[in-house]
């Protein structure tokens, strides 16, 4: 939705979607809006979330828009780099109610120079995550609490610490999700494409 304009007449926009819906037997529906929450879009979210339900097919949201329809499922992050994967999936649970939660399976890749005051790093790409792993050549280890990998290197004088995921780690992290009542997972494609065949063994 970025750069996208208001939405004027969420019921045609609704009825756009669910035309959508019947004509590729769509089962559900998911909002994966980036901007921050607005009154027009949560306007259109809580009208969607009426109109799906009464064509018993399911709504995801973002967080942002979690309390704008009581029929929607939340998408939970699973891109946690700070604190406790399970206990950030716990918190989720106890905010949103159990039941009505999906993960949103972000591939973590991440380079923090430290130290990391901001708790943000900078984004890397597959490629770029591949290429600093074959330069480097570094030890790799893997975080219990934040269910990822991670390495560090040395860099004009300045430490760096990556924070990235695999299969085995998205795996886990289902897993994981599964065993505390998330109930759905969604991945982008682009971002696990490299990742596919390991992460799904024995798919096409």
């Amino acid at each position: 939705d970025r750069e996208a304009p208001v939405i004027t007449d969420p019921e045609a926009l609704c009825a756009a979607v669910l035309r959508e819906c019947g004509r590729r037997n769509y089962q559900g529906v998911l909002l994966d809006f980036e901007s921050s929450a607005t009154p027009d879009r949560a306007a259109f979210v809580r009208r969607l979330g009426e109109v799906l339900s009464a064509s018993r097919r399911s709504l995801y949201v973002p967080e942002a828009y979690a309390a704008a329809s009581p029929q929607a499922s939340i998408l939970v992050c699973a891109a946690v780099s700070g604190g406790g994967f399970a206990d950030h999936l716990r918190e989720s649970a106890r905010r949103f109610g159990s039941g009505k939660l999906a993960l949103d399976m972000e591939c973590l890749r991440m380079d923090f120079s430290l130290p990391a005051l901001s708790g943000m790093g900078e984004p890397l790409t597959a490629q770029r995550l591949e290429a600093l792993l074959a330069q480097e050549s570094p030890a790799v280890f893997f975080s219990q609490e934040l269910c990822a990998r991670y390495f560090t290197y040395l860099r004009e004088g300045e430490s760096h610490f990556v924070l990235f995921d695999d299969a085995d780690t998205l795996r886990q992290k289902l897993r994981t999700g599964t065993a505390l009542g998330y109930t759905a997972a969604f991945f982008v494609w682009p971002e696990i494409q490299s990742l596919a065949g390991a992460l799904f063994p024995g798919s096409s």
